[in-house]
């Protein structure tokens, strides 16, 4: 029963997101949906580490909704803009294999080390590892195009735009010369 109200809650809470992605993408860009869903994730695994009833998970469970909701928003539409005309399919494809190799190589990883370090390392490891994978993504993201802000959608979007070759001064020069 508990799973199955758990499993419950989760998409109650993942179907509305889906629901209304149009809004929430013309709101917050890819980068701020897969950091909400990061964060939501860090917080989920500490907090199922601290429960000594199981029957309390059932509070934490909408944050599994959000976060797996908001990173699969981001995903699609990351490469989905990301993508070459006429290889969306092929990117969406790309990035749902490369997710499902992470799930593999978790899953397997995960599971020897529940079984030789307990639950709650585990939870806790992957609470850490995830805080880490977050502050490496934002350095690399807000450090790529100089100092734009997380917040800022249109200094953002230029990271999804191809890097356009600048002319030299030189070749500036002769260019306005004829």
């Amino acid at each position: 029963m508990l799973c199955g109200l758990s499993v419950a809650i989760t998409v109650s809470f993942e179907v509305p997101i889906f629901h209304y992605s149009d809004v929430l993408l013309k709101k917050y860009n890819n980068h701020q949906l897969m950091t909400a869903s990061c964060v939501a994730y860090i917080f989920r695994v500490i907090w199922y580490t601290s429960f000594t009833n199981p029957w309390m998970i059932l509070l934490v469970e909408p944050l599994h909704g959000v976060t797996f909701a908001c990173k699969a928003l981001a995903a699609v539409h990351y490469a989905a803009e990301l993508a070459p005309e006429g290889l969306q399919t092929s990117a969406q494809g790309l990035s749902n294999t490369i997710q499902s190799l992470g799930v593999i190589t978790g899953s397997m990883l995960g599971g020897y080390i529940m079984d030789t370090r307990g639950s709650i390392f585990l939870y806790r490891a992957a609470a850490a590892l995830s805080f880490v994978t977050l502050c490496v993504y934002l350095a690399v993201t807000l450090n790529y195009n100089g100092s734009a802000s997380l917040f800022e959608k249109k200094a953002l979007n230029t990271l999804l735009k191809p890097l356009e070759p600048q002319p030299t001064l030189q070749h500036t020069a002769t260019h306005c010369n004829t």
